[in-house]
């Protein structure tokens, strides 16, 4: 599987994360439509990361639309895996 986005995991168990729990502090995005959109999105979701006071919360939600809704390909990483197998 060609991935467009791989994240490490958050390790957080809380809901709001769920079902990715993605962390936004690194992370590689494949240069194509799906990603442009996505991250665009996150742009216009300023309003809620704002009010949530937190991008990560937001990237997850957004993850999770774009991956059924525009077929986006996202992997989160357990802590044994090695990126460079899957990008």
């Amino acid at each position: 599987v060609r991935y467009d986005a791989i994240f490490q995991h958050d390790g957080s168990t809380e809901s709001r994360y769920k079902p990715y729990s993605a962390n936004t502090g690194f992370y590689f995005l494949r240069a194509n439509e799906r990603t442009h959109y996505l991250l665009v999105s996150l742009l216009y979701n300023g309003d809620i990361v704002k009010k949530t006071t937190s991008h990560q919360q937001t990237i997850n939600q957004l993850l999770l639309e774009h991956s059924s809704m525009f077929g986006l390909k996202v992997k989160t990483l357990d802590r044994h895996e090695e990126i460079g197998r899957l990008f």
